[in-house]
Formats: C-alpha cells, structure tokens, sequence
C-alpha cells in the first residue's frame, strides 16, 4: 500500500486544528492548551518551518 506522507500530515493538521478549535468554543481552556501543546512543539507550529515528520508503521493487533 502506497501512503500519502503529505496527505496524512495535512490530516493530522486538519484534525489537531478542529479539535482544537470544538474545545476552545466549548469553553474548554484547560484541555485546548493541552491539545495545542501536542501540536506546537516548543512554541513552534510544524507548519511554519521546515519540519521533520516522522511517520511509524501501524501495527495491527497492538501490543500482547
């Protein structure tokens, strides 16, 4: 199976930005600086440089 690196990086964007915005218009500040800090590393949006991905391998089943 052939995997889109940029696709899914946009998805993980796309999701942490939705989440993140649900939680702020539920009034929920605690847990949007939580969700933010998972996103932002050291003050610093991935998107606004030049950013490494590193992308693991699913492994199905989890671990035993």
């Amino acid at each position: 199976m052939d995997i889109d690196r940029e696709q899914i990086i946009d998805q993980l964007t796309e999701h942490y930005y939705q989440r993140l915005g649900k939680l702020v218009e539920d009034n929920r500040i605690e847990d949007s600086k939580a969700v933010f800090e998972e996103y932002i590393v050291d003050g610093i949006d991935p998107n606004e440089v030049k950013y490494q991905w590193m992308l693991l391998p699913y492994i199905n089943g989890g671990i035993e």
